[in-house]
């Protein structure tokens, strides 16, 4: 070692990530004009690396296959359907009427959805703490464990309380709100995680947990109705996450905060729409 340097770095590409996954897709489409498109992936994501683009320390230099767990945007199911059905109402529909003023605000009725069903983000549990590498290069370092994967996903999940949701089972939190007793103290009734011994970087793999599963179904109800050839005026209400079925978001957990495994936020969807939202519109199309 160079006696004159406070630290160095090195730079270089060394990270691999690989993607396997299986895909089914499914499709109807009827004469009148009913669409149902279904499909499901069942994949997996791994990677020696959290960045898709950056700078990545290694935990620990003389063994970097210990990095590899699934990537942060590795999603194992994820089930998704759209349709548009139109309403028998109207000509050319079994529900019509004589009176073609009638039959105008009765036919163009339709209704479409998209529903969204996929297992929640990969979640670590970290104790950043500098046991091996130092401090500022140590943010991944994970925690020492007495559970199996299976107890593990036991005691992670979706936990309702009347301090609010959990997804960490409260059992297994101290009453200070940490994952584990203070330094010094004996482990409390419950504890399961424990800070990495000196020269360790904890012996729980990154990222082999999941948030709770994300559910939404959009619907729209709407109207089109026919001015000219060209022009149309579409008139629609549109209910984002119908059901107002709450999902909620945890990222990477601090063993050692006084918030572990509490839920703090939703989990917002790509439209950004957590709890239920209603919109009108009026469209005018040419």
């Amino acid at each position: 070692p160079n006696p004159y340097t406070l630290y160095s770095a090195m730079l270089t590409n060394l990270s691999n990530s690989s993607y396997h996954s299986a895909q089914l897709e499914v499709r109807k489409r009827t004469r009148n004009g009913m669409q149902v498109q279904a499909n499901y992936v069942f994949s997996k994501a791994l990677s020696d690396a959290s960045l898709t683009r950056g700078l990545e320390a290694l935990l620990d230099n003389n063994n970097p296959r210990v990095e590899r767990a699934p990537t942060p945007y590795d999603q194992t199911h994820a089930f998704k359907l759209n349709h548009y059905i139109p309403l028998p109402f109207g000509v050319g529909h079994r529900l019509h009427s004589g009176n073609s003023i009638l039959n105008r605000a009765l036919g163009g009725w339709g209704i479409s959805g998209f529903l969204t069903v996929q297992n929640g983000p990969p979640v670590s549990i970290l104790s950043a703490r500098g046991t091996l590498n130092r401090g500022a290069r140590s943010g991944s370092n994970t925690v020492d464990t007495t559970q199996n994967l299976e107890q593990l996903k036991a005691a992670s999940g979706l936990f309702m309380t009347g301090n609010g949701p959990y997804f960490i089972n409260p059992a297994n939190i101290g009453a200070d709100g940490r994952g584990v007793a203070p330094d010094g103290s004996a482990p409390f009734a419950g504890q399961i995680f424990f800070n990495p011994q000196a020269g360790s970087i904890g012996s729980l793999q990154r990222r082999n947990l999941n948030g709770p599963w994300f559910k939404s179904y959009n619907m729209a109800l709407l109207k089109d109705t026919k001015l000219t050839e060209r022009q149309s005026i579409q008139l629609r209400a549109d209910f984002y996450n119908l059901f107002n079925n709450p999902n909620f978001y945890t990222g990477d957990l601090n063993v050692n905060s006084s918030n572990f495994g509490k839920f703090t936020q939703q989990f917002y969807s790509g439209e950004g729409v957590g709890p239920r939202v209603i919109q009108f519109g009026l469209f005018y199309r040419f």
